[in-house]
């Protein structure tokens, strides 16, 4: 197991790596409230896009994309899309059949993070971090401290002159039926908490997607929507993979439902799945609360006439 570890690493490497772990470009000066209500379709997906354990690569990313091209989504936060010609192959499939054309990787050492953000709407402004935490780099046959783990953020441009969108995408230590790994996945709830706190802003609404490898109902999941102040936005069991509102004040978030993605495909008269984790997609709704007392007071006012 140790040995394709390192062969997973190795290759890795080859295979291109960044030298910067936070990624930026000059932020877009306008921070402007909701200005409607919106109805938006948000994924998050773990596709499993590794050497080694990641088998039918090709085949799965075109497959992936075909169904989400079914799905039309608005914005996708995809995780472990660590391999550059598959993740083409992705990006180049949803480009050509689907409304989601404006795709953000966020490099990272030494392999790349593994998080992509896919959306129908133009990104205007984006950011990385690097979590100070993980675990030992000689466990190379787990692979976190070599994924460069993190939390990405994409400002997305919402049609019609709407507003903004903060999207955050991350992908958290794993648990490796190591209890110690509790301790550094927290480190990062720290991390991610504080990172965008520092990056939302006061006006956009933002929503948090992605693998955090732990559980609704866990302590580690409790202490993270106590501290980021999160509200789950999704109406199903989803183990590890989540979806969630970062609640402000401004903006009330509601869910019309949620959809599992999962589907088999057959490569070389062998069944294989999509990855081996489901991906999820929420229809949700933002309006912003000036929008909704206005609204309540106006039925408040029929209903005294």
């Amino acid at each position: 197991m140790r040995q394709i570890g390192l062969y997973v690493v190795i290759l890795f490497i080859i295979s291109g790596c960044s030298r910067h772990s936070v990624l930026q470009v000059q932020a877009d000066p306008r921070e402007v409230s909701l200005s409607e209500h919106v109805t938006l379709k948000m994924v998050t997906f773990n596709i499993q896009d590794t050497y080694i354990v990641g088998t039918n690569r090709q085949e799965r990313m075109e497959a992936i994309a075909g169904k989400l091209c079914e799905l039309d989504p608005d914005i996708v936060g995809f995780q472990e899309s660590f391999i550059a010609s598959d993740r083409k192959v992705l990006i180049d499939s949803l480009s050509s059949g689907s409304r989601l054309q404006y795709h953000q990787y966020y490099p990272s050492p030494v392999a790349g993070s593994g998080l992509l953000i896919s959306s129908a709407y133009e990104i205007v402004d984006k950011s990385f971090h690097r979590f100070a935490a993980s675990n030992p780099f000689y466990k190379v046959w787990e692979a976190d401290w070599w994924g460069g783990k993190g939390v990405a953020m994409a400002k997305i441009k919402l049609p019609l002159d709407t507003g903004f969108l903060k999207v955050y995408n991350t992908h958290t230590q794993a648990d490796y039926d190591n209890s110690d790994y509790e301790a550094i996945r927290s480190n990062q709830f720290t991390n991610l908490v504080k990172f965008v706190r520092e990056t939302k802003g006061s006006h956009s609404p933002a929503i948090l997607i992605g693998d955090i490898n732990c559980l609704d109902g866990d302590v580690e999941y409790q202490s993270l929507v106590n501290n980021g102040n999160l509200l789950r936005l999704m109406d199903m069991e989803s183990g590890l993979d989540h979806i969630f509102a970062i609640q402000d004040g401004l903006n009330l978030f509601d869910i019309v439902n949620t959809t599992e993605i999962q589907e088999e495909l057959v490569v070389d008269a062998e069944i294989t799945s999509l990855s081996d984790h489901p991906g999820y997609m929420t229809t949700l709704s933002i309006t912003p609360t000036n929008k909704y007392i206005k609204k309540e007071r106006e039925n408040a006012q029929l209903i005294l006439d």
